[in-house]
């Protein structure tokens, strides 16, 4: 049996959008049950079950936690046909079997079970047959040569590019359209974007300069900021970090990327070592989006640095009260107050998992805390009792750029 579980889709494969530094919440609960047969509807405090059976209907219910007195109610239109008060819990499922009178269709019937207090824990109203057309099934994508605009063929590379198709390459699509029309903006974008996430750094640069160059063109305040953004990260990975500035602070003129934007151009305030700056603009990324896990790491280390380590940790209380695991809050923590049980505290959680201090020290890398880096990879590989090559790897890039020979 394989589970398959989705989030913000319509069907479990069908992805959708996030934005860079983007939370999203959801809750999901795994049930076990017993005695029902095929559910009809459930809850997270009840599942149903109705079947008919020649003149007769059976109905089950089942309930995940303790309700005495519990009502089971089945309605056609607004006539009860039963009623029945049963002890519910995980050892006691309910199961009867009733006759129906005639003239009863099985669309008007509905099943309730609720509390002594006639809180409804869960209901199903019968929906009858389902008579929804079946849909097409999946065409393949046609040659970049057969479709007719750019538009389509953006839209192609862009869903197999999303869906990481095993036979087709995006970029045939993008390039195909850029061989039409060399100053297609998304589809420079997006090739600068391929190359980006590939660390071909040169060509990404240059697919996304043609990209932005028409967009600003005539409005040098273009619509949409994402070429923008995207160059100014391309910019920051090569160590053009002046440059990589003016295009994040342009792309902030677009309240889409306001959250990512005063991010990165605060991480280039503290590696120019301007944290008054770095505060107002990381406040700036946050008012935008006040969930965003890494803005927060940021402005607790930006806090410490000025010496506000009171206001310090009195923001991580508020982060971890909100997101237990966010261990670069926690390192900054222990960092602050230099207490050996805030450092376990940390290391407990993160399970001397290696890689997850490497995450959150790269973190600390990009706005040019190099020194903190060095400190978690050090935890890291002490908690871990290992000599990771990648982590030590990293260790003497954080080093290189403090200039320290070791």
């Amino acid at each position: 049996i394989e589970l398959m579980c989705g989030v913000y889709t319509d069907n479990q494969p069908d992805f959708s959008w996030i934005m860079p530094n983007e939370q999203r919440e959801f809750v999901q609960y795994f049930m076990p049950y017993r005695d029902l047969g095929v559910v009809k509807n459930a809850t997270k405090n009840a599942l149903i079950n109705l079947e008919i059976e020649g003149h007769s209907i059976c109905v089950k219910a089942y309930t995940s936690g303790v309700y005495p007195e519990c009502q089971v109610v089945l309605k056609s239109g607004s006539n009860v046909l039963f009623s029945d008060v049963y002890d519910a819990n995980p050892n006691n499922s309910f199961n009867k079997k009733i006759k129906l009178s005639n003239g009863i269709t099985p669309e008007t019937l509905k099943l309730i079970v609720s509390d002594k207090e006639n809180h409804e824990l869960v209901s199903w109203q019968w929906e009858g047959s389902n008579e929804s057309e079946i849909p097409e099934p999946a065409k393949p994508a046609l040659d970049p040569k057969d479709i007719g605009f750019n538009e389509q063929l953006f839209l192609t590379g862009q869903h197999i590019e999303q869906y990481r198709h095993a036979t087709y390459n995006p970029t045939d699509y993008y390039l195909e359209a850029l061989h039409r029309d060399p100053k297609d903006i998304r589809c420079n974008n997006a090739m600068g974007l391929w190359h980006l996430k590939r660390a071909n750094f040169e060509q990404s640069e240059k697919y996304l300069r043609q990209s932005v160059k028409p967009l600003t063109e005539i409005n040098p305040n273009p619509y949409d900021g994402e070429p923008l953004y995207n160059l100014g990260l391309c910019l920051k990975y090569q160590g053009n970090i002046e440059e990589a500035y003016k295009y994040f602070y342009k792309a902030t003129w677009n309240a889409s990327w306001q959250n990512p934007a005063y991010f990165s151009v605060s991480q280039i305030d503290c590696i120019i070592k301007n944290l008054p700056l770095a505060l107002e603009h990381i406040d700036k990324s946050l008012s935008r989006n006040i969930h965003d896990q890494k803005a927060l790491h940021l402005k607790t280390i930006i806090l410490r640095k000025l010496g506000r380590n009171a206001e310090a940790l009195q923001l991580i209380d508020t982060i971890i009260s909100g997101d237990a695991f966010n261990f670069g809050v926690l390192y900054e923590k222990y960092l602050i107050t230099d207490c050996e049980n805030n450092r376990d505290e940390l290391t407990s959680l993160i399970r001397n998992n290696i890689h997850n201090y490497i995450e959150y020290a790269l973190d600390y890398a990009a706005a040019g805390f190099y020194e903190e880096g060095v400190g978690l990879l050090e935890l890291g590989l002490g908690a871990s009792n290992s000599n990771y090559p990648m982590a030590l790897y990293y260790m003497g890039w954080f080093l290189s750029n403090l200039n320290k020979k070791e």
